[in-house]
């Protein structure tokens, strides 16, 4: 039997009124819903790439180690993006958050 625990609050984590947790965790592994660019009340952050992707990026590892996990755990993010142009900006931004070791 799997154990299931859904992460709707903690710290570091912004406070919004939508059914959606930031995370759930079942057994061993943990499922971070697609994180926004929002405040810790969870007011909407607009403005460049980056202004957007900082607090996107900071509410996903939030959620992460709020579940009891951390970046050396990731095996999978997906990350959207309106214009690809703007990649070489967020790899600045997520590349020194990785761990050390990249699958190939």
């Amino acid at each position: 039997m799997s154990t299931k625990k859904c992460i709707t609050k903690g710290e570091g984590l912004p406070k919004w009124s939508n059914p959606i947790s930031h995370a759930v965790v079942v057994n061993n592994m943990c499922f971070v819903s697609r994180q926004l660019s929002v405040d810790a009340d969870g007011n909407y952050i607009s403005g460049s790439i980056l202004k957007e992707a900082k607090p996107a990026f900071s509410n996903f590892f939030a959620a992460l180690e709020n579940a009891g996990f951390d970046k050396s755990d990731m095996v999978f993010i997906d990350i959207a993006f309106d214009d690809l142009s703007d990649l070489p900006e967020i790899n600045q931004l997520y590349i020194p958050r990785q761990t050390s070791s990249r699958c190939a």
